[in-house]
């Protein structure tokens, strides 16, 4: 399998962090994921960065340790380069370890989860109907009413979820189970916030203001 980064997924990468707080390095809207999106089937819950790239299909979750030529890539991408089409081979699969919910509370949870995720979806698909220019009147004026009604709808998923996780903490039960792929190596630790890893090393563009840039040269 070859995911071919194309100018066109650089162009909606752009999109993507528009809106984003200052700094390029999220591993979600990079344009790795766009073309990984684009080209894999049911491919969903994308990530990159340093050490793994990472997706949810119909078989699960996988995860690949990231080729240097991704990256090279990436530290160009968050430097803010300019950056020209690639293409790249995600090889040397690793085990991906997941939690599953297992219990009625649990899976309210995540059905609760699913539906803010959804709303936003929503709300960004909207958004991107009103600002094209080839689209009708009327398909405009529906997503305008959306957008409108986005953030109420928003907020109540928000709320349901809320909710639901402080119910499920009351009752003090196990509500997950491991499950694993069908590969033979453990996977290595990932990173739950979005933000991008370097080891050691962090890109200033990564950092907050009046922050000072530090380099552990030993990494």
């Amino acid at each position: 399998m070859r995911i071919h980064v194309t100018e066109e997924d650089l162009e909606k990468a752009a999109r993507n962090r528009e809106g984003l707080p200052p700094g390029r390095g999220n591993s979600a809207t990079c344009a790795v994921a766009v073309a990984i999106a684009r080209q894999v089937p049911g491919a969903h819950r994308i990530d990159v960065d340093l050490r793994t790239i990472r997706w949810t299909d119909a078989d699960g979750r996988k995860v690949f340790l990231t080729p240097y030529k991704v990256a090279d890539y990436v530290i160009a991408y968050d430097a803010g380069k300019e950056l020209q089409p690639f293409s790249f081979m995600p090889r040397e699969r690793v085990e991906a370890l997941q939690r599953q919910a297992v219990t009625a509370p649990a899976k309210a949870r995540e059905k609760a989860r699913t539906k803010v995720g959804t709303e936003r979806a929503r709300l960004k698909k909207a958004r991107e109907i009103v600002e094209d220019s080839g689209q009708s009147k009327s398909r405009k004026a529906a997503a305008q009413a959306r957008i409108t009604e986005a953030p109420e709808r928003i907020a109540a998923a928000e709320r349901e979820l809320a909710e639901l996780k402080e119910a499920q903490r009351g009752i003090g039960e196990p509500v997950s189970a491991t499950r694993t792929s069908k590969d033979t190596h453990r996977a290595p630790k990932l990173v739950l916030s979005k933000t991008r890893e370097y080891g050691r090393r962090v890109l200033m563009v990564n950092q907050g203001p009046n922050r000072t840039h530090h380099v552990d040269h030993r990494a």
